[in-house]
């Protein structure tokens, strides 16, 4: 989810992403190009092969995917994976 804090609580970033079923909707992708074309590419360089990425059924919900490798490696990615989103979407 791609949020924003406005005072004490928390909104989806984008105020255009607001359509009942946003998953197809493709503008709401496109608005978030450079940051998921960033993430995509930083995976990419770190060999993680990326191979899908959209958005989900909810407002501000976004999916990306990539190759799984073995429990452990991909538990690590998974938490690297979030530190990355959560720090270039500040």
């Amino acid at each position: 989810m791609l949020l924003k804090q406005v005072e004490k609580d928390y909104r989806i970033a984008d105020p255009l992403d607001n359509a009942d079923r946003p998953c197809y909707d493709q503008l709401n992708l496109m608005r978030q190009f450079d940051l998921i074309s960033t993430l995509v590419r930083y995976m990419e360089g770190l060999g993680w092969e990326p191979y899908q990425c959209d958005h989900e059924d909810a407002n501000g919900q976004f999916e990306i995917n990539w190759t799984y490798s073995d429990a452990l490696t991909t538990a690590d990615r998974h938490v690297f994976f979030k530190y990355m989103v959560k720090t270039l979407a500040e």
